[in-house]
This record gives C-alpha cells, sequence and structure tokens, in this order.
C-alpha cells in the first residue's frame, strides 16, 4: 500500500505550475482537465530533464 506521503510533492508542483482550481463545470471535464495537467506536467518534465541530460544545464 502507498503512503499519501508520496504523491503529495507531486501534486504539489502540479498545482503550483498549473494553479489550484478547474475552470470546467460539468464533473466530466474536470476529470478530463486535471488529467490533461497531469500529462503536460509529466510532458515538461521529461523535456526538461532530456534538456538537462543531453546539454549538461
Amino acid at each position: 500500500m502507498v503512503k499519501d506521503g508520496l504523491y503529495n510533492p507531486c501534486f504539489s508542483c502540479i498545482k503550483r505550475t498549473f494553479g489550484e482550481y478547474v475552470y470546467s463545470i460539468k464533473l466530466k471535464n474536470m476529470i478530463q482537465e486535471k488529467i490533461l495537467k497531469a500529462s503536460l506536467y509529466n510532458k515538461l518534465i521529461s523535456v526538461l530533464t532530456r534538456q538537462i541530460v543531453n546539454y549538461g544545464f
């Protein structure tokens, strides 16, 4: 079983980057918005990590 303490830093980073609130009204759209934000965050991290490894920033 995974403890909540492992997820909190990730959620905190996503909230700092994209904001804590959702702009959608319907629950289905809220879920899609959160999934989109998490996907964008993962893509951003992978791009930045790749740049650090390739260029040594």
